[in-house]
C-alpha cells in the first residue's frame, strides 16, 4: 500500500496530522493531472482546490485496503467533467440537446447518470479526446493540439470513444 493511502486510511481514524501529510502528497499529483489536460494556469488551481475539497467532502467514501491514487484520480476526473460543462456554452448545449426529447426528466437524469457512469470508466485518453470533439465541439485539428498529439491518433481516441460508449450502452 502506497504512503499516500496509509495516509488517507490514518485520517480516516482521526489522526490529523496524516491527513496534512495526505493532502501535501496528493497536490503535486493533482497539479500533473491538471496541468495535461487544461491550459489556463489559474483553471489549473481552481480544479486543483475543488478536487481537495471534494476529497475531503467525500473523504468518508474511501475504502481502506484499496489504493488511494485510483480514488483521488477518480474525483479529479469528475471534477474536470464538470469543469468542462461548466466553461463550454457548447458543451452545455450539446448536453442539453442530446438528452432533450428523451422521455421525463426522470429518464434523462438516468441517461446522465449512465453517460457520467461511462465516462468515469472509459481510459482518460479516450474520454479526453470525446470531451474536446464531443462535448466542446473542438474541431479534430484543434483537439490535436490541445492534447499535443497528431491529427490521426485524435480520430483514433475519439473513435474508439464512441465505440467504448457504443458498447457500454448497448451491456
Amino acid at each position: 500500500m502506497s504512503d499516500i493511502s496509509a495516509q488517507l486510511r490514518k485520517a480516516q481514524q482521526g489522526d490529523k496530522a496524516a491527513y496534512r501529510d495526505f493532502l501535501k502528497a496528493v497536490q503535486p499529483l493533482l497539479n500533473r493531472y491538471f496541468r495535461s489536460r487544461v491550459w489556463v494556469a489559474t483553471d489549473v488551481d481552481d480544479l486543483v482546490q475543488q478536487t481537495l475539497l471534494r476529497v475531503h467532502n467525500y473523504r468518508h467514501t474511501y475504502q481502506p485496503g484499496k489504493q488511494a491514487e485510483p480514488w483521488v484520480y477518480t474525483i479529479a476526473k469528475n471534477v474536470l467533467f464538470d469543469h468542462y460543462k461548466m466553461t463550454s456554452k457548447h458543451a452545455a448545449q450539446s448536453i442539453d440537446a442530446e438528452f432533450d426529447g428523451w422521455g421525463s426528466e426522470e429518464q434523462g437524469a438516468e441517461s446522465y447518470s449512465m453517460l457520467q457512469e461511462a465516462l468515469d470508466k472509459m481510459p482518460a485518453s479516450l474520454c479526453d479526446a470525446f470531451i474536446l470533439v464531443k462535448l466542446e465541439g473542438k474541431v479534430m485539428e484543434e483537439a490535436a493540439k490541445q492534447l499535443g498529439i497528431s491529427l490521426s491518433a485524435v480520430k483514433v481516441r475519439a473513435f474508439r470513444a464512441y465505440k467504448f460508449l457504443d458498447d457500454y450502452v448497448g451491456a
